[in-house]
């Protein structure tokens, strides 16, 4: 828990993980599309804004993979809702996404989500919960061929992936 930069610095002076590129945006309000938040009003500019500007300017100017299975999106609270408009904008896009709290609202039948790997997360007293209907959405996603996972901050899985193909987290 902690600053990201602090959290990765530390990770990284620890040899945990390799080097990586982190972009943010400071706050809900700080959004990658235009008028009315990141996907409502015309924030699906918000996916043509990742995808045309932040992803090439950070592949020319900066030593990094250019294969998705290489990069990553995460969001929790409203950013989790960003990230999962992601995932439906084009899941493809990221190798890894991360939604933590406010439900799941990603399409479970999206073939394309058979190319990435969702995990989704919540806490016992989280009024982001996912509801049982929400869950059970998750193994849909794993049951048509994709890849995902839902896990309470407890570390137990509240459904257990049938998914053998879903890697440790």
């Amino acid at each position: 828990i902690g600053p990201v930069r602090k959290i990765r610095a530390t990770r990284v002076g620890a040899g945990k993980p390799e080097p990586a590129v982190i972009v943010s945006v400071t706050s809900n309000n700080n959004f990658l599309g235009s008028g009315g938040g990141m996907w409502g009003g015309g924030g699906a500019n918000a996916y043509t804004n990742v995808s045309e500007y932040v992803i090439p300017y950070i592949e020319e100017h900066y030593n990094v993979s250019t294969d998705p299975m290489n990069r990553a999106w995460a969001g929790l609270s409203m950013g989790s809702s960003n990230t999962q408009g992601m995932i439906n904008a084009n899941a493809p896009l990221f190798g890894w996404y991360g939604c933590f709290s406010l439900g799941n609202s990603v399409t479970a039948t999206n073939p394309d989500l058979a190319k990435t790997h969702i995990l989704f997360g919540d806490g016992t007293a989280d009024f982001g919960a996912l509801s049982e209907a929400q869950i059970t959405a998750v193994q849909t996603i794993c049951d048509n061929g994709g890849f995902a996972r839902f896990e309470r901050v407890t570390g137990r899985p509240v459904v257990n992936s049938s998914c053998p193909r879903v890697p440790p987290w």
